[in-house]
């Protein structure tokens, strides 16, 4: 088939294999058309193909689209990811599909764990600066400043005791979903440009 395309169905020489007995062995197929733009055909199975309810022989849809395969729903943004990925041919089980888009999902919330930890930390270094430099000028109106220098380092370590306490709760949030291990400092951007885990290798995309 020259256009891009999957095959959907319960036979395992289909794109996307759905182990469920009232999927055909062969059901239905999607086709992309145009940017935006993807037809599905029934591929004159027993129990039918419905799009939005309706029973189809062939339709356009999009990524809002309902579609069912006799009684088994598909998630419909998840296919067409799949359909719109670079290895779209690459055979897969539906259920794994849904347990890498979960993973996925779980990899991409580690953004807002990289960026919320570098905001506290700037937060938490930038407050002990702004003490300190308080500090230092009052020390130079003080004949004795003990007490000062005392409530100075007080600070300082209250800063340093804080930090610690946010790396170690990066250390057990920003972690592969997958094999748990820590990515240290390494931003999230660089992560995601790679494209998969450096330790066991799962991929970020479909």
């Amino acid at each position: 088939m020259s256009q891009q395309a999957i095959k959907i169905g319960r036979n395992n020489k289909n794109t996307i294999i759905i182990e469920h007995s009232k999927v055909g062995r062969e059901h239905a197929v999607i086709i992309k058309i145009g940017e935006t733009e993807y037809l599905i055909k029934d591929l004159d199975s027993t129990h039918g193909t419905f799009v939005d309810s309706n029973r189809i022989k062939q339709t356009q849809i999009t990524a809002e689209s309902k579609i069912q395969l006799a009684d088994f729903e598909l998630d419909t943004k998840l296919i067409l990811s799949k359909l719109n990925s670079p290895d779209f041919k690459k055979q897969i089980k539906y259920s794994d599909l849904l347990q890498q888009k979960e993973l996925i999902e779980k990899f991409l919330d580690l953004e807002n764990i990289y960026e919320q930890y570098k905001k506290n930390k700037r937060k938490i270094e930038r407050g002990g600066g702004l003490k300190k430099t308080g500090l230092r000028a009052a020390l130079s109106l003080i004949p004795f400043a003990g007490n000062a220098i005392g409530i100075m380092a007080g600070g300082a370590l209250d800063s340093r005791k804080r930090i610690d306490e946010l790396n170690e709760e990066f250390k057990k949030k920003y972690v592969c979903p997958k094999c748990f291990k820590h990515f240290g400092q390494e931003p999230f951007e660089n992560i995601k440009k790679r494209g998969y885990c450096f330790y066991c290798k799962t991929k970020w995309t479909l």
